[in-house]
């Protein structure tokens, strides 16, 4: 991507060149905190998320719908899966077509700072971000656009990483060089989990769960896509323990 400021455009052409190569490493579901098990992950969000029967679910920032196949297969829903690259969008559609779940997932070219612009007031039960909210330049835009399609009581649920605080001034830089990297050859804009937190109650969301990711992180899928892309995170250095794995969970008063 573009070493220029993050926007949505610069996030979908960057998905439009990139999509195929997440596919060869990470198959039909693009996260890099994952269990061993792709299945378990889906089976992870799923519960972590409280997904139910009957509800209408946005996956904002859905990759090729590789999550939302899964969820509609074992819940009885339907999703809008959104996401702004157009090859994102078709290979979505491929997915859904392949799995005969065209009734329940609705692939779409939406930008997740613009929901409101999209769809009705009060439309969704709940919200997805697995990964994606990261690649805006500030959460609040969204988050808020969000809180408007949602309806009173709906969940927002948000797995991401963030920045990781030191006390050592020289070891928390090294953190932001290597974010800085991170930013720049991801189409990111690594979130600090009180900006998050900040965001979503400036938004109007209300807490019910934060914490660490429930399971053990396989990072070998990471680390292979950062091999066959010679993406080096530490320039060379020794490694820093630069993020951390966060799951989030609000709802919309009420």
């Amino acid at each position: 991507m573009p070493d220029n400021e993050l926007s949505p455009q610069g996030v979908g052409l960057y998905y439009d060149e990139w999509t195929s190569r997440y596919e060869e490493t990470f198959g039909d579901t693009f996260q890099a905190c994952r269990p061993t098990d792709t299945a378990d992950l889906h089976r992870y969000i799923l519960e972590s998320s409280g997904i139910r029967d009957g509800e209408r679910v946005l996956d904002a920032g859905c990759g090729i719908c590789g999550p939302s196949r899964y969820f509609a297969a074992h819940k009885d829903i339907r999703i809008d899966a959104v996401t702004v690259s157009a090859t994102q969008l078709e290979a979505g559609r491929r997915v859904v077509a392949e799995a005969g779940l065209g009734e329940r997932i609705t692939p779409r070219l939406v930008d997740f700072h613009k929901l409101h612009e999209h769809f009705p007031e009060s439309t969704f039960d709940r919200a997805l971000f697995l990964e994606s909210l990261s690649h805006a330049a500030d959460p609040l835009e969204p988050l808020q656009s969000l809180f408007r399609v949602l309806k009173p009581g709906g969940v927002v649920y948000i797995k991401d990483f963030f920045e990781k605080t030191h006390a050592d001034p020289r070891t928390q830089q090294r953190v932001r060089d290597a974010i800085a990297r991170v930013d720049r050859a991801f189409a990111v804009k690594t979130p600090r989990l009180e900006r998050t937190i900040e965001a979503l109650k400036q938004a109007g969301f209300v807490e019910e769960h934060l914490g660490p990711v429930r399971f053990s992180n396989d990072l070998s899928v990471w680390f292979r896509f950062n091999q066959a892309h010679e993406f080096d995170l530490f320039d060379g250095g020794d490694p820093v323990e630069w993020s951390e794995w966060l799951e989030l969970r609000f709802h919309k008063p009420r």
